[in-house]
């Protein structure tokens, strides 16, 4: 059919351009990506699998989440932007990336460092305003560099945004963070 002569048109020129014959390989199954075929996404997903425990990361962790983060946060040619089907992919890699931004800054916070603490909260607040937990490591940064008006002012803001996106207040520990009823 013109179909399969179409596909298989498409292969041939995908493999030259490539100049990989085995980058893509037929099985019994239909096709699949040959074992030398690297696909970061999979990369990505496999190297936080063992980054994902409960435990406070040690520097080695720190160091393996930060380049992940970086990766994650490279930005994609323009012209994905109107593949409608990279949609979800798009929305898996910013769900990854607040994920590690989440353990970085409560890390940095830990450590000490409100300031990239409150950066990596602010990358997760641009994502997802409604995100509590990233609202929360944000108040903390702010109530440990000694700046409770700013802390309220943060919890206000969220306040407001909630109420306005999804009729709801903070949880009550939030308000009890800052010292507010709800």
């Amino acid at each position: 059919s013109a179909a399969r002569n179409a596909y298989h048109v498409c292969l041939h020129r995908l493999k030259s351009r490539l100049g990989d014959e085995n980058a893509v390989v037929r099985t019994r199954e239909g096709y699949r990506l040959g074992n030398d075929v690297r696909v970061d996404l999979w990369e990505i997903d496999r190297a936080l699998g063992p980054l994902r425990t409960s435990e406070p990361p040690d520097a080695r962790r720190v160091a393996a989440l930060r380049e992940l983060h970086d990766r994650l946060r490279a930005s994609r040619p323009p012209k994905f932007e109107a593949w409608e089907w990279f949609e979800q992919t798009e929305r898996h890699l910013r769900e990854l990336r607040c994920e590690v931004a989440q353990t970085l800054a409560k890390h940095a916070l830990e450590d000490g460092r409100t300031q990239d603490a409150l950066a990596l909260c602010h990358e997760m607040i641009a994502y997802d305003s409604c995100d509590e937990p990233a609202r929360e490591i944000a108040i903390r940064a702010f109530l440990a560099s000694g700046d409770r008006a700013a802390a309220l002012r943060h919890f206000r803001q969220y306040r407001d945004v909630l109420m306005s996106e999804l009729q709801c207040e903070p949880s009550d520990a939030l308000a009890a963070l800052v010292g507010a009823t709800s």
